[in-house]
């Protein structure tokens, strides 16, 4: 399933669905790496679903939900 974490997609495949405000842990990529450090980080699904067809990275994990 693709979902939306801020402007940009991923894919998701566990076991438990997500939905928006869960938080979710990423891999790094070259902007995360210079605002956040190496590594994985964190962030929050803000939808489900998206139209994007190109490269997709896939999510880590899911890590909790921002309560809202």
């Amino acid at each position: 399933m693709k979902v939306c974490v801020g402007k940009y997609a991923y894919l998701w495949d566990g076991a438990e669905p997500l939905e928006p405000g869960d938080r979710v842990l990423l891999p790094e990529n070259w902007l995360s790496r210079t605002i956040n450090g190496p590594g994985p980080f964190e962030d929050t699904v803000t939808s489900i679903g998206s139209d994007y067809d190109g490269p997709i990275s896939r999510i880590i994990a899911k890590v909790g939900h921002d309560p809202g």
